[in-house]
């Protein structure tokens, strides 16, 4: 497998190594040769037990613990994926979400300077810091409404952003974005001012078997799966008609290894599939792959029927043609609209009528973000020329994330 001569008997640090990237880097490490280090916020229970690896309790915003830490391991290359990373909670927390992210990793970097250390250090950054990308005249109508700061030096010429390109302008729309905005522009600095040997990533969307409910993608398998089981009669949801760049867990972690290996220094690498699908087509392909063939979807009152949802049709979108399913094209191109208004007594949202039965799918007020973003998709370019490729297809993916034994199969495709 490529990449192990240069991973055998590497001291590797990894931060937030019980997370759900985190855990499933360590085992690639390990099957690599590489000897691993993992830290955890929280207290150590049994769960976190991963065979072949240390686990210690550490706070990486603490500094001289971090730094001991560093001082006493002499890490080879250090993985940054510890971070309090849920936009809805930043919002309810932006201060405990700021001091977490920007402390970290600037605690990593200093500890770094301090000890005059040669490690490389990867940093695991957010697409999030792009914020809504101008590509049509309601962005730039938004941005003058909310954001006309963001808009400086900008004519009124729309022109489009999408896929994101790492040039493309920086404008987070979240306490969370703002915070991995400040963690690229430190880095920079300990880069250019100190010589470290770093690099970080905009990762997009990934997902995989494990991904938690507190994420639209875990909840909507958690609720598929309980429907299964006849837990549940209906599911809930938040907004279903923004697109996400979803890619597999596992080729996410071979980018992050490749980085380490072949990323220059001081560079942000976009990491993702450079393709883009909906909330709305990521559930129906979940139930789809649970009940059978989607047939169609309504409203809940039988109205705006919409046939055979998922039928992939060739149409350049973003730059580049690719088959993308009916719907999808319907919502970009403006022909369907999910009519959500939380604010009133009626309940709002859909049916979906699959081969074996019809389920209702109902809009949550609480689940839709403030600071949504309709679209983010990568421009890989600059992340393929290191040979790294995000291949696995999302139907593949969502059958592992319902079913662990589809690893296997996906495993065994790369």
């Amino acid at each position: 497998m490529k990449g192990k001569q240069f991973w055998k008997g590497k001291q590797v640090l990894v931060t937030g190594a019980t997370g759900f990237v985190g855990s499933l880097l360590v085992y690639r490490l390990l099957d690599h040769g590489a000897s691993v280090l993992g830290t955890k916020l929280s207290k150590l229970n049994k769960n976190d037990d991963l065979p072949g690896v240390e686990i210690v309790r550490n706070n990486c915003a603490d500094f001289p613990s971090l730094f001991e830490l560093i001082e006493t391991r002499k890490p080879d290359i250090i993985f940054h994926l510890a971070a309090q990373s849920s936009v809805q909670v930043s919002i309810a927390e932006p201060y405990e979400t700021t001091k977490t992210n920007v402390l970290a990793l600037t605690g990593i970097l200093e500890s770094l300077r301090k000890l005059q250390s040669k490690a490389r250090l990867v940093h695991i950054g957010s697409a999030d810091v792009y914020g809504r990308a101008i590509h049509s005249k309601e962005d730039m109508k938004w941005y003058k409404s909310n954001h006309p700061y963001y808009l400086f030096g900008k004519t009124d010429e729309v022109k489009s952003e999408l896929p994101l390109k790492e040039t493309a302008p920086l404008r987070p729309l979240s306490p969370y974005a703002s915070s991995r905005a400040h963690n690229e522009m430190i880095l920079h600095n300990y880069v250019n001012l100190y010589g470290l040997d770093a690099v970080a990533t905009r990762s997009f969307n990934h997902e995989g078997f494990g991904r938690g409910a507190n994420f639209v993608t875990g909840s909507i398998i958690q609720q598929v799966k309980e429907l299964q089981r006849g837990e549940r009669e209906e599911m809930s949801i938040g907004n279903v008609s923004t697109f996400r760049d979803w890619s597999y867990v596992w080729d996410m972690i071979e980018a992050y290894m490749s980085l380490a290996e072949k990323g220059k220094s001081g560079e942000i690498y976009n990491c993702g599939s450079g393709k883009a699908n909906s909330v709305a087509t990521f559930l129906l392909l979940a139930l789809e792959a649970t009940f059978g063939k989607v047939l169609s979807i309504r409203g809940l009152e039988g109205k705006n029927k919409f046939q055979n949802p998922l039928k992939l049709e060739s149409i350049t979108l973003f730059q580049k043609k690719a088959p993308q399913t009916a719907l999808d094209i319907a919502l970009l191109t403006g022909k369907y609209e999910f009519k959500i208004n939380p604010d009133k007594s009626k309940t709002c949202g859909f049916i979906v009528e699959t081969a074996s039965k019809d389920i209702r799918v109902v809009f949550d007020k609480s689940k839709i973000r403030q600071a949504d973003i309709p679209i983010l998709i990568a421009d890989t370019a600059k992340v393929s020329k290191l040979g790294v490729s995000f291949k696995t297809p999302l139907s593949a993916i969502i059958a592992e994330m319902l079913d662990p034994r589809q690893m296997v199969e996906n495993l065994r495709r790369k």
